[in-house]
């Protein structure tokens, strides 16, 4: 049996959606045959998988620099989130430096006594621009 994973929202942030992650990628599609989409490590990994969305449009660019400033953060447009006109750094910025950039998302998992959480992008997903 599954174990639960619940998102427990600490700060309402309505710019950020949690979902399901689709089951197939668009890259095992045009595989021939379709081969990853049948491969069981990946199928199973993506059925329990989740997505947290935002709709803020931003730009990232680096400086090649090792420390956090590092990073260059272009938003485009206005958010329409008030909590993240006042300060869209608390929400998307640099902490590590070389490169790395954390979109903070306003949730704390948990899951059932012993089942662990992996977080990262998404698989198998590429970002646009992003290398």
């Amino acid at each position: 049996m599954p174990g639960e994973l619940i998102a427990h929202e600490y700060q309402h942030k309505p710019g950020f959606f949690l979902e399901p992650a689709r089951l197939g990628r668009d890259w095992t599609d045009k595989f021939p045959f379709c081969a990853p989409s049948r491969c069981l490590p990946l199928a199973t990994a993506n059925q329990g998988a989740r997505l947290i969305r935002t709709r803020a449009l931003f730009t990232i660019m680096w400086k090649s620099r090792p420390r956090p400033g590092g990073l260059t953060i272009d938003y485009p447009e206005p958010f329409a989130d008030p909590c993240m006109q006042k300060s869209p750094e608390r929400c998307i910025g640099s902490r590590f430096g070389g490169g790395i950039f954390t979109i903070n998302a306003p949730r704390l998992f948990r899951t059932d006594k012993g089942i662990g959480t992996w977080m990262h992008g998404p698989d198998g997903a590429r970002d646009r621009g992003a290398s």
